[in-house]
């Protein structure tokens, strides 16, 4: 157990798990830059791709609200289209109603005649 409390392989998982491909990333660009701190470097290196992280997953996150957005003014369109055939249908299915009752309204007025 290390001071922190936890076993030595948990905090081995937790690094390999959590941080170690950008630690060994940040540690790379420390050896072929040679900064003259390379502590500092490499904590900047670490906060810088902590904020890309976040960034990244704010865009993410407002791509998935914009296809959200797309896909429920897709449904309402294609609601909007349905309705409009659908009252298209009822005033087509009207016209000929009235067209059948406009005749038989003529053909039994010839036929009283």
């Amino acid at each position: 157990m290390d001071f922190f409390g936890a076993s030595d392989d948990v905090d081995i998982e937790f690094l390999k798990e959590e941080i170690g491909d950008v630690l060994a990333l940040a540690i790379s660009e420390a050896m072929m830059r040679k900064p003259d701190n390379p502590i500092e470097f490499i904590g900047k290196y670490l906060l810088k791709h902590g904020e890309n992280m976040n960034r990244r997953r704010e865009l993410e996150e407002k791509a998935r609200e914009i296809a959200e957005l797309k896909e429920r003014h897709r449904l309402e369109e294609l609601k909007k289209a349905e309705a409009k055939k659908h009252e298209l249908e009822v005033a087509k299915e009207a016209a000929e109603l009235a067209q059948k009752l406009s005749t038989s309204k003529k053909d039994g007025k010839k036929s009283k005649k």
